[in-house]
């Protein structure tokens, strides 16, 4: 992996625990769809009619995504507990994606990175609020932080896909090795699942007025099939960032004598392939440790 850096060997600190932060994307992606999936198993199993039940009292085939995993027990908690496990992953996918835009476009594009770093956060907030806050325990605030959830997914996936392109292929120095061809496949994948969730969109409406104007039979389930196919669409977009660090990790040290603090570190890649360390303590109770984010092919050891 190479050495760590003279300020690192001056702590004092013990050798590092180094975790491949790839597994991150991964990790997101089996809690929260395998939660879904297992969600959508029981309530066919166990729930169906309750289900499938809309306002219209017609024939419907198909359960909603909302309905599989906020209507019963214990669906509900499966997701909840689901997305609890999900949210750590995925925080440390927003720190990883903000500062590989950010260095690879410093100053140049600092707005949009600033702003795809910002509504990545609302997104993984508004999830956690409208899974936490159920439609019967308050429907405005359920529908306000879903509205947030869905806006803020298709703005991210606009906005960071074109980014994630001319960060990770466009400007790629070498264009012939294995770390290329994966950000490739990414960026195809990337753009395939944005696609996906745009095109579901007229279809949602479609049937969503069907289902509420006119009571349309099947017109709830087909909506339902739609929302599904969006949802998984949403999450391989995210189990994508597996693919993007493959060549980096999260090392983390004890660090004797420090003040009570954490310190982020991450290392990024240089011009001349060298690694900067960027330290941002925040005041924790001890032991302190330190944490530093490494892409290994660009240590100089």
């Amino acid at each position: 992996m190479g050495t760590p850096t003279k300020s690192d060997k001056t702590t004092g600190g013990t050798s590092p625990v180094r975790i491949p932060a790839h597994i991150f994307g991964s990790m997101f992606s089996a809690c929260i769809g395998g939660g879904m999936l297992l969600c959508l198993l029981i309530a066919l199993n166990s729930h169906y009619d309750g289900v499938i039940r809309t306002h219209c009292k017609n024939w419907q085939f198909w359960p909603s995504v909302s309905s599989c995993i906020g209507d019963y027990w214990p669906e509900k908690s499966i997701w909840r507990v689901a997305i609890g496990l999900g949210s750590g992953p995925r925080l440390v996918t927003v720190f990883l994606n903000y500062n590989t835009l950010k260095e690879a476009f410093g100053s140049e594009k600092a707005l949009r990175t600033k702003a795809v770093y910002l509504i990545d956060w609302a997104r993984v907030l508004a999830a956690g609020g409208w899974t936490y806050i159920s439609s019967s325990e308050d429907n405005d605030i359920h529908s306000l932080f879903f509205v947030i959830y869905v806006l803020g997914s298709f703005a991210y996936s606009i906005l960071y896909t074109p980014l994630f392109y001319e960060a990770r292929i466009k400007r790629a120095a070498v264009k012939d090795s294995a770390e290329y061809q994966r950000f490739v496949m990414s960026y195809r994948l990337k753009l395939a699942c944005c696609l996906i969730q745009i095109g579901c969109v007229p279809f949602l409406a479609y049937t969503h007025v069907l289902h509420n104007e006119y009571c349309t039979p099947g017109a709830y389930s087909f909506y339902a099939i739609f929302e599904w196919i969006l949802s998984a669409a949403n999450i391989f977009y995210d189990h994508t960032f597996y693919f993007d660090y493959q060549v980096s990790d999260i090392s983390v040290y004890s660090c004797a004598g420090c003040d009570p603090c954490v310190f982020l570190r991450y290392g990024v890649p240089s011009s001349k392939g060298l690694e900067r360390m960027a330290p941002s303590p925040v005041m924790i109770t001890p032991p302190p440790v330190l944490l530093r984010m490494t892409v290994a092919k660009d240590l100089i050891s």
